[in-house]
């Protein structure tokens, strides 16, 4: 009984992750931008999960992205890049495990390079282990207000 438990969680689980190069946004998903209390969130609100997270946490902005790749470790180092059509970013992370999830987490170090990614009505795109996965920017320049205002870019 437990091997068909175990298949069955799998065929589950992995039935909602996005395939490489796809839009996050399909169809069948939620697909829209959430700003709750200092977290900024791609996906539905009420759903495990989420493929992106931007969190501001005593004026540090990181970011939380999703992983897919087949090896993964806890604390392994990895390279999340950002882009859209005005211009990239790489943000140096660690995997971590949360609940059955993997993610890549670093700290954003250029928040006005950062923010400037989202003001445009294109994609954003994130890139880790040369899997991408796309965000649509629509609906997301006053959830991203909303986070600048919490952590703003402050001159050094």
């Amino acid at each position: 009984m437990k091997p068909l438990l175990i298949a069955v969680t799998t065929l589950v689980c992995t039935a909602f992750l996005p395939a490489n190069n796809t839009a996050a946004e399909s169809d069948e998903a939620v697909t829209e931008w959430h700003y709750v209390g200092g977290t900024l969130s791609y996906g539905g609100a009420e759903t495990d999960g989420l493929s992106l997270y931007i969190n501001c946490e005593s004026g540090r902005l990181t970011t939380t992205v999703a992983t897919y790749a087949e090896l993964q470790r806890e604390g392994q180092p990895v390279k999340v890049k950002f882009s859209s059509n005005r211009g990239s970013l790489t943000v140096y992370a660690r995997r971590e495990l949360s609940d059955m999830d993997w993610y890549a987490t670093g700290k954003v170090k250029d928040l006005a390079h950062f923010y400037a990614l989202f003001q445009t009505s294109g994609n954003l795109i994130t890139e880790v282990d040369g899997q991408k996965m796309t965000f649509a920017l629509k609906g997301a320049a006053a959830e991203v207000e909303q986070l600048r205002k919490v952590c703003p870019v402050r001159s050094h």
